[in-house]
Order: C-alpha cells, then sequence, then structure tokens
C-alpha cells in the first residue's frame, strides 16, 4: 500500500499545482457534488493523535477522530515542493466522509487517494474569506482510504489540527454538520438548522450543506451576542432558482435567527453561479424613537464603494456584502 500510495503522489501534485482555483466540497455519487463558502467549527467529541510527520508513516485513525501535527522541512514533499502528513482510515462503499484541516500558520490543502492510491478528491480554500479546508465525499468502495494533510504554497511550515469523521448515510451526514456548525447551540436551534436544510433540499434539485463562519473574521462590528453566521453551500439544477426567491431566503433566515441565539446573519452561496446573498438582522429605527431589530438583505458594494478604512483592515461594515456586480 505504501508503495502504492507513493506512485501516485505525482499525479496527485499535477492536479494540486492547476486545480486550485475554485474552493470544493465534493461529495461524490448520486450524480451531485457540492462547494462550500465558509468558515467551519465543530463540537464532535474527539480523539487526540499525533501525525508521523518525519516518515509519513499512515496513521491510524478511529471514527470520530482529532489530531494535531506539524509540516516540518523532514516531512516528505509533493512535486510543487509542498509537504505532506499522510492518514489512513477505514471506510466503506456508501458511507460519507468529512474531513477538515485547519491552521493558523499555512494556508490548507487537502488530498484524499482511495484505497488503490488514486486521487478521489482534494481542496484548497472553505472559502473566498477562510482559507482552511474542508472534504465531504460519499465514499465510493470499502477499504482503507489515505488523507494527505499538505498546504498550497511550496515550503511552507507549520502547526495544523486535522478531523475526520465518518457517517453511515445522509440524514447523518446532515445532523452531524448541523451540530458542528454552531458549537453549543440548543436543540431548537439544531432542529432549525436541519429543517431548513430539509426544505432546501425537497425538490431533490438542490443540495444544501450547512457550516458555520466567525462573523467578526468580515465585520467590524456585529450585533450583540452573536457571533455566528450560518452558511447554506448550494448546488444543483434548480440552485438559480433559489437565488431568485429573496421572500423564500429571507423567511429562511428570519426562521434560523429566530431560533440560534447566537446567529446573527445567515448566508446562502453557490461557487457555481459565484453567487452570495446575506440577510440578518439590522437596526431598525421607528416613528416612536425606539429602536429594534429585523432580518433584511445586505446591502450590495463593491471594491471602489469600500472606504479605506475597511480596505486596510479588510473587513466590512455590518449589512454589507461585497457583490461581483
Amino acid at each position: 500500500m505504501e508503495q502504492v500510495i507513493e506512485n501516485r503522489l505525482r499525479s496527485a501534485s499535477l492536479i494540486h499545482k492547476v486545480s486550485r482555483q475554485q474552493p470544493s466540497d465534493t461529495v461524490l455519487g448520486k450524480g451531485w457534488s457540492m462547494t462550500l463558502w465558509t468558515a467551519i467549527a465543530t463540537t464532535a467529541a474527539f480523539f487526540g493523535l499525533m501525525a508521523s510527520s518525519a516518515l509519513a508513516q499512515p496513521t491510524g485513525l478511529s471514527n470520530p477522530l482529532s489530531a494535531r501535527g506539524a509540516l516540518s522541512n523532514v516531512d516528505p514533499r509533493l512535486d510543487d515542493g509542498s509537504f505532506y502528513d499522510r492518514y489512513d482510515f477505514a471506510g466503506r462503499s456508501g458511507e460519507y466522509v468529512t474531513i477538515y484541516l485547519e491552521s493558523e500558520d499555512f494556508d490548507p490543502y487537502l488530498i484524499l487517494l482511495d484505497p488503490a492510491g488514486e486521487r478521489l478528491s482534494e481542496n484548497d480554500d472553505i472559502s473566498r474569506t477562510n482559507d482552511d479546508s474542508r472534504l465531504v465525499v460519499r465514499l465510493p468502495s470499502t477499504g482503507t482510504y489515505t488523507v494527505l494533510a499538505n498546504s498550497y504554497e511550496s515550503g511552507s511550515l507549520g502547526q495544523y489540527s486535522i478531523r475526520i469523521d465518518v457517517e453511515e448515510d445522509r440524514e447523518s451526514l446532515v445532523r452531524t454538520l448541523t451540530a458542528a456548525a454552531l458549537p453549543g447551540s440548543s436543540q431548537t436551534c439544531i432542529s432549525a438548522v436541519s429543517a431548513a436544510t430539509e426544505e432546501i433540499e425537497a425538490s431533490g434539485a438542490v443540495s444544501a450543506l450547512v457550516s458555520s463562519l466567525q462573523l467578526s473574521r468580515l465585520y467590524e462590528t456585529t450585533p450583540n451576542s452573536r457571533p455566528y453566521g450560518v452558511y447554506l453551500s448550494l448546488s444543483g439544477a434548480s440552485t438559480m432558482s433559489f437565488f431568485l426567491s429573496p421572500q423564500f431566503l429571507e423567511r429562511l433566515s428570519s426562521d434560523l435567527i429566530e431560533s440560534c441565539s447566537s446567529v446573527g446573519a445567515v448566508f446562502f452561496g453557490s461557487s457555481s453561479l459565484q453567487e452570495e446573498k446575506i440577510f440578518g438582522l439590522l437596526l431598525e429605527s421607528q416613528s416612536t424613537g425606539a429602536q429594534s431589530w429585523r432580518v433584511e438583505p445586505f446591502v450590495c458594494i463593491n471594491g471602489a464603494q469600500s472606504p479605506t478604512s475597511q480596505r486596510t483592515s479588510q473587513r466590512l461594515r455590518w449589512g454589507q456584502q461585497v457583490c461581483s456586480s
């Protein structure tokens, strides 16, 4: 197996060089794929495990698992000069694996190899605002799979964390992703997010993956005590129809924000359309002078409209979003 993996690294590294243009979160099987633009947080109970970095020996994993490791200059390299650590896990045909790779020291990159050592999937950035990596893949066969914890840029070194979770079916996957998206949330919130995902997918022509992001990474200020945004990544033949239904998206957003006390905004994204819509709590002044909050769509701006201070901080004012046109 070791020799097979090493023999496949050259072909994997070629893809590594040319395919890092679109952030992707791919689920194989049933003729559909997904792309996710968001930051991920998780609260699953994982076991700590260190990678065998220096020799790139496979590290056996239990489910679920969490590990901390480091890319160092004694690790093996891909052809583009980037270092990697290797992790193995057992999977069965039809199961779903979710892999997270996060680092404060370098831009993470994930490569997943199948039991034959062939490249199955890979991911660079989770979103346009988060350069951590995530893969969600439906396993095509039973066997031992290999994850390469890698960096986008050649020669990058530093600490990272990796998490791998395997679910038996789609329903379990959705529940796990929902619980992971909002750490410490109530069952009411988790149920509301699951219900929103199910409603989006009811037509069978659209798929949705949920995750979360820290609003402070995007905005200068946020509503008090609401640090999270829910991100719903949509893909499928009818995705455009959802983006052309602002009333439907606003209703879903209102339900989620009402049910989730830590959520200040809901993001709907699709990389295939390069489209994103945001609905969040905005302060509303009434004629009596009183103030109240209500869920409304965020206003589109472009780079030219951003004040100098915003360009410097690279964060927006609350209620704004950057649109392509």
